[in-house]
């Protein structure tokens, strides 16, 4: 193999190593609205409006009746 190839490997395997990385942190922030911003008051905010929202829907999906034991 000759310098020429292995520099290009070298490149090709950097890239691809890059892009998983950058693949993976895309699902693992897929949930964060700021992709990891360190935070702000709209990033509060914003956490806080989907608390409400979870425990309002956690709410809404119980049976109109309960059994009594």
């Amino acid at each position: 193999m000759s310098l020429q190839q292995s520099i290009v490997f070298l490149a090709v395997a950097l890239s691809v190593a890059y892009l998983a990385y950058r693949i993976w942190k895309a699902f693992r922030d897929a949930s964060d609205p700021c992709h990891g911003c360190p935070g702000c008051a709209l990033r509060d905010e914003s956490l806080a409006r989907q608390k409400r929202l979870g425990k309002n829907m956690k709410n809404r999906m119980k049976p109109p009746y309960e059994e009594k034991k």
